[in-house]
């Protein structure tokens, strides 16, 4: 990978639902994308990875979109300053 000269990627992932319950519920959709994440953070090239569980915004109120946005920001903001 390191011969690819990738300078920084954005990868879209969950969280480990089997590890989280300790193996009490299992999500494939979830558990690959958390275990893509761990490897390409062991790669250790700059990504940015952003949780994105789900996509239709009928299943948020506007409120609860505008503060993940302000989380986003926030964060991404205190990593610049690091």
């Amino acid at each position: 990978m390191a011969d690819a000269n990738v300078q920084h990627f954005i990868f879209s992932t969950l969280p480990p639902v089997a590890k989280a319950t300790g193996g009490a519920l299992k999500s494939p959709h979830f558990d690959i994308k958390a275990e893509h994440e761990e490897y390409a953070r062991s790669l250790g090239i700059p990504a940015t990875f952003f949780e994105a569980d789900m996509a239709d915004e009928s299943f948020y109120s506007e409120a609860q979109v505008d503060t993940r946005i302000r989380a986003l920001v926030e964060s991404l903001a205190a990593r610049k300053r690091v």
